[in-house]
């Protein structure tokens, strides 16, 4: 029998080695993954907070209501989108929703409540948390998950061919 005290470790170095950069690697895209949702959601968080700090209130009327998910053709985003018309000054204005695109949701005719920027009326929502808050709430839990993620995979594939290196 041959001697097996002393194991050879040419293998789990290999695969070590090979751990490493590919915690480099998944670290490098989670970071870039953070970093292309925040560049989107920031955007769509910021006009969510200026309506909430300085958006003017006003009713609007369901123009358009697509139905039921399964009843929508779902080859243009337009098309599944839900408009809301209301007016600003006497000039009508549209608000379009794709959050309300919901089994229970808006149907034409009704009454319901919009917020908009007084200097730019065609900037307007739903005032609803879903449709203010939904994408951006969304966006930075994504951000939230992949950042320390990316980070611990990137520190720890740095420390394991520091280690592998010595």
């Amino acid at each position: 029998m041959s001697d097996t005290s002393e194991p050879s470790t040419a293998p789990t170095r290999i695969a070590t080695q090979s751990g490493s950069k590919h915690d480099r690697t998944c670290g490098w895209l989670y970071l870039l993954a953070a970093a292309v949702i925040l560049l989107g959601t920031l955007p769509i968080a910021a006009v969510s907070v200026a309506l909430m700090v300085s958006g003017q209130r006003t009713s609007g009327t369901v123009a358009r209501s697509n139905g039921l998910p399964m009843d929508v053709e779902w080859g243009d985003p337009a098309d599944r989108m839900v408009l809301i018309t209301f007016e600003v000054n006497g000039q009508p204005q549209i608000c379009r929703s794709l959050w309300s695109a919901t089994p229970f949701g808006l149907q034409a005719g009704r009454r319901v409540s919009v917020v908009y920027l007084p200097s730019h009326p065609w900037i307007a929502s739903l005032d609803s948390y879903f449709d203010l808050w939904l994408l951006p709430l969304f966006g930075f839990c994504f951000v939230g998950c992949c950042l320390p993620e990316g980070w611990c995979r990137l520190r720890h594939g740095q420390r394991a061919s520091r280690s592998l290196s010595a």
